[in-house]
């Protein structure tokens, strides 16, 4: 079992040790591809980590483990 299929197995059992192995996974990608649309690297920061809360709160982890997979290619809002 890789890495993801792990992360996804905690996340579908609702553990949230799977959302910061998920956060710890992905953070730092996310927040450089973020500064490309932000100008302050803070305000990226602070967009991807509302992308993980909207995440574990949306449940949004019951999808495929590919849609984990193209997370950095996410536009965070």
């Amino acid at each position: 079992m890789d890495e993801l299929d792990k992360i996804l197995q905690l996340l579908k059992k609702g553990d949230r040790r799977g959302l910061e192995l998920l956060f710890h996974h992905f953070y730092k990608p996310l927040v450089f591809y973020a500064m490309n649309f932000l100008a302050q690297q803070e305000e990226a920061e602070d967009a991807v980590q509302e992308v993980f809360i909207k995440f574990w709160e949306g449940k949004r982890f019951l999808i495929p483990k590919y849609s984990l997979e193209a997370l950095p290619a996410c536009c965070p809002k």
